[in-house]
């Protein structure tokens, strides 16, 4: 459960991130990063992730939790990636970034929950899901403290 966690923590910062890094990305791309675009870019990732909430648990059940949440954290890890060198080639490629990254990410909380029903004892479950969904909210902490820092940096 602790590193349901920690995968809820890195998953939110991901998630994240990019709302607030919009600010410093404003004027810096090559292209026409208009409040128009910025609203395609931000809504690309929920695009994604709506997608794959019911496929998640349909995934999870068939191939095990682990298998899909490692796949998938390999996926978002490489979308991730990808975003940066996507930002600044056009809002096209930035949007499939993250609609790839809410692809990844929308299969680990039906994943999480079906490892805590299958590993966890009916009467501990709730302090279970109490402790991977604090990931989320620890990840947009880290998000939010982190972001101003990096891009003060840049």
């Amino acid at each position: 459960m602790v590193l349901g966690c920690f995968a809820n923590i890195v998953s939110y910062t991901d998630r994240g991130v990019l709302s607030l890094a919009i600010v410093t990305m404003q004027g810096r791309l090559p292209w026409n990063f208009s409040d128009e675009a910025q609203g395609i870019a931000l809504s690309a990732f929920f695009m994604g992730y709506a997608c794959t909430q019911i496929l998640g648990g349909m995934l999870s059940r068939a191939f095990g939790p682990k298998i899909v949440i490692c796949l998938a954290t390999a996926i978002w890890s490489l979308a991730t990636l990808a975003t940066p060198s996507a930002a600044v080639s056009s809002l096209g490629m930035l949007c499939a970034a993250r609609v790839l990254l809410g692809l990844a990410e929308g299969v680990l909380l039906p994943c999480l929950h079906d490892l805590a029903c299958a590993w966890v004892p009916p009467h501990e479950r709730s302090t279970a899901a109490s402790l991977i969904t604090s990931g989320q909210f620890l990840g947009q902490m880290i998000a939010m403290a982190a972001a101003p820092l990096v891009s003060v940096q840049w």
